[in-house]
């Protein structure tokens, strides 16, 4: 699958910038992601997006997860006027 170059990281850096914002996730919570993020891609060369990491390991609830991926979702459905 093919994608936009650079669109799942913007959907994770969003997520992450909207998850501390509403205080869901903790610096440290983060870092703890990019741990787990970088031990993945060393190991089998793929890794988990961070709402998959902050789910699996408590940090976030499913309820929590989905209202930030629906901010996202409403920030990407609109319009963008250049004048």
């Amino acid at each position: 699958m093919s994608y936009i170059p650079g669109i799942i990281e913007r959907h994770e850096a969003l997520f992450v910038t909207i998850s501390m914002d509403k205080k869901y996730i903790t610096p440290d919570d983060l870092m703890g992601a990019i741990i787990i993020q970088t031990k993945e891609h060393a190991k089998k060369g793929k890794q988990q997006f961070y709402r998959e990491i902050f789910l699996d390991h408590n940090t976030m609830s499913i309820e929590q997860i989905i209202e930030v991926c629906d901010i996202i979702f409403q920030m990407s459905a609109r319009p963008i006027y250049r004048t």
